[in-house]
């Protein structure tokens, strides 16, 4: 396994050596990514000062003294998807720390984190600027001057922009994490019957119980029920589909009942659900702050992260489009980190020019 991590490092690793890479990381418990970050940050800092080759072999002698001395069922695996999976966590813990970025990659303007751009808007037509984590119910009280009687029945929008998220609290209790170019609409309070809000974009919901009162969620042409229950929906407007995931408790789309690791899928255009088994506690990671693409294709993962670093991308091939990819990161992560993480694992290479990203095929 040391001889094939030194390869790796110097890239020198051919395709059958990283499968066997994949399988020996696997077998041995090693995929465990927070223990691999801890000895790289440990030995790069003001020790690197030879060749490329030698800092690799003084990274794996200190991996090796690390899990020589520990029981590797003492490690918390960070990445249980498979052994594909357990490459990307060791290219990440040393490839990225060794790999030298190309310049190029700090001409792209990442706008990321833009909390004073969420924004909530009154009935009246003013704006206030959201801070991270905001308790409306308490802002709306303070700042609202409407009777109560007409605060109650008015409709109020929270917009969070490109690059961020934001968690709000509503009066019930229901907390609620927006994600970037979503608007949830809502009442200050909600009536006796129901609780009803509008999405548009995507969120994550953990909804307060209150068997009396069902909270129902509009987006993009269907209607989910719950009563209490954790789940996440995304309707953007420029998507075919609306998705809702279910994490715990139970839902209805349309009716339609879904239980928790079930995914309901409504096409706008024939108005047709379907339903598809899910992780679906990948949802609840996102809303925690991660970035988690479960073998998704590079299609989506890149327009996903346009919406967390604002730019605008395209393929040199129709065929890179599908190329799949495992990984987990923090939101907070640079950009360059994410591009040059895919560029070790994959077939992938980017060419940066400002806010715009072209994504070309590494083998030609």
């Amino acid at each position: 396994m040391a001889q094939l991590l030194r390869k790796m490092v110097t890239e020198e690793l051919s395709d059958t050596e990283r499968q066997k890479l994949a399988m020996l990381i696997t077998k041995n418990n090693l995929n465990n990514q927070e223990d691999l970050n801890s000895i790289i940050s440990k030995v790069v800092n003001n020790k690197f000062t030879t060749t490329k080759r030698e800092s690799a072999d003084k990274v794996l002698e200190e991996i090796k003294l690390k899990f020589n001395t520990q029981r590797p069922s003492a490690l918390r695996r960070l990445l249980p998807y498979s052994a594909a999976a357990a490459v990307v966590t060791i290219m990440m813990a040393v490839g990225i720390y060794l790999t030298k970025i190309q310049s190029h990659y700090n001409n792209i303007r990442v706008e990321q984190y833009n909390v004073e751009n969420t924004t909530l808007e009154f009935p009246s037509g003013k704006t206030l600027s959201l801070k991270k984590e905001a308790d409306i119910a308490s802002l709306i009280a303070q700042v609202d001057t409407l009777p109560e009687e007409k605060i109650n029945t008015k409709r109020y929008t929270i917009t969070v922009p490109l690059g961020t998220s934001h968690t709000i609290s509503l009066k019930d209790g229901t907390n609620i994490t927006l994600f970037p170019q979503s608007k949830l609409t809502f009442p200050a309070h909600f009536n006796t019957s129901q609780r009803l809000v509008t999405l548009e974009g995507e969120a994550y919901f953990d909804v307060e119980s209150d068997p009396t009162k069902p909270f129902l969620i509009e987006a993009g042409g269907s209607i989910v029920k719950v009563l209490g229950t954790s789940f996440n929906v995304r309707a953007y407007p420029n998507e075919n589909k609306v998705e809702t995931a279910l994490v715990s408790g139970k839902v209805n789309m349309n009716n339609i009942k879904i239980t928790p690791d079930q995914m309901a899928v409504y096409d706008r255009a024939d108005q047709t659900i379907k339903i598809l088994t899910v992780n679906a506690s990948i949802y609840q990671e996102r809303a925690n702050g991660m970035f988690v693409f479960d073998n998704k294709r590079l299609e989506e993962i890149m327009y996903d992260l346009s919406m967390w670093y604002n730019f605008e991308y395209d393929f040199n091939e129709e065929s890179m489009r599908n190329k799949r990819f495992r990984f987990k990161l923090s939101h907070k992560e640079d950009f360059k980190k994410i591009m040059g993480m895919m560029e070790l694992t994959g077939d992938v290479k980017f060419k940066v020019e400002d806010q715009h990203v072209l994504i070309l095929n590494k083998g030609k």
